[in-house]
């Protein structure tokens, strides 16, 4: 009997253990879902504060006549019309003609994990007139561009074209006519040097082009003098808020070590959703720019002297492509740029009907 009972005691120890291991592993479980359940929630609240923070930027966007979302069409109308107007300097230019040699390689290099088959020559065609429409051409507006794109582009390339757009004046300007009648000449080239007569007259108003008669004649009937509002008077006190939160929304859920991707998908679609399509097509044209390259096409990422993971860190960080966040773009490209030069591992949402 006595042995019995020792049995008993033993076999009783094990089984008390057992069920104390097993209560205890399951309280170790519980408290792990109530972390895993707070650092969610936590995630959560902050982004719900970050997305109603993004509809209040678009809000304040707004004025009597237009709605923040109107003025962001608006904002991408005035870049088509920037580029248009920028082309004929680009006519027969090579990527040599254009860059400085520094930056042109160290853009080429960028490039080489990202998307190799980027046309320079066409990111500048995007990327000069979205950085002329974001700064402004007003005296501080060029001065900042300017100061931009010295190591980025020639100067004789630039600086013409600067020169060039800042002569326009808005359409409630008294000059706005003056404008129109030179803006009317066919040649390219003689509306060009009409417009250089004219900023030569207004620092020497005895100028005279005697190489140029014809021209020099209507530029001195259609005269006007640097004191009126620039057409292209920057946004950059609405774009640079607004595209600095939304970078800084997306980073936080990339980075967000408690979710899983499909998780974080979720979250990115979510705020996508909130983007109207001038919003996405801002978002294309500004990741594209030397301001908002790091979306995709360059992402800050720092490189070990060894270091085998850096393609994979790279590419966690290509927000563009990894949430898909221009999907929804219409059609396959618009006025001449086509989205899948830039962004070819996209599902687009035109290729899915």
């Amino acid at each position: 009997m006595a042995e019995t009972g020792q049995v008993g005691d033993f076999i009783g120890g094990i089984v008390g253990t057992i069920f104390s291991l097993g209560g205890f592993l399951i309280l170790i479980l519980t408290l792990s879902e109530q972390i895993k359940f707070a650092n969610k929630e936590r995630f959560e609240s902050k982004f719900f504060d970050l997305l109603k923070i993004h509809r209040e930027n678009i809000q304040e966007m707004s004025s009597k006549s237009k709605s923040g979302r109107k003025e962001l069409t608006d904002i991408f109308s005035q870049f088509l019309k920037c580029k248009e107007e920028t082309m004929f300097f680009f006519k027969r230019k090579k990527e040599n003609h254009i860059y400085q040699n520094d930056y042109l390689m160290k853009l080429k290099k960028s490039f080489e994990l990202t998307n190799n088959n980027v046309d320079v020559v066409t990111l500048a065609k995007l990327n000069i007139p979205y950085i002329i429409v974001f700064y402004g051409l007003s005296a501080e507006g060029k001065e900042t561009i300017k100061a931009q794109f010295k190591k980025k582009y020639h100067p004789e390339f630039y600086e013409p074209i600067l020169d060039f757009l800042a002569m326009k004046p808005i359409k409630e300007s008294q000059h706005h006519k003056k404008w129109k009648s030179i803006n009317t000449i066919a040649d390219k080239r003689n509306k060009k040097r009409a417009f250089e007569i004219i900023r030569m007259l207004r620092n020497n108003p005895n100028h005279n082009e005697e190489d140029y008669p014809n021209i020099s004649e209507k530029a001195k009937r259609n005269f006007y003098p640097n004191n009126y509002i620039k057409y292209y008077g920057g946004h950059q006190y609405k774009l640079g808020h607004y595209f600095r939160h939304l970078f800084q929304t997306f980073t936080f859920i990339n980075e967000q070590k408690n979710l899983s991707n499909e998780e974080k998908y979720f979250y990115a679609k979510t705020l996508r959703a909130q983007l109207s399509t001038s919003e996405q097509l801002l978002l294309f044209i500004n990741s594209l720019s030397h301001l908002g390259i790091v979306w995709d096409l360059s992402p800050r990422v720092s490189k070990k002297t060894i270091d085998f993971c850096y393609t994979k860190r790279l590419n966690n960080k290509r927000l563009i492509t990894k949430y898909n966040l221009v999907k929804n773009l219409p059609s396959e490209s618009i006025f001449g740029i086509k989205y899948k030069e830039f962004y070819p591992n996209i599902n687009y949402e035109i290729e899915e009907e």
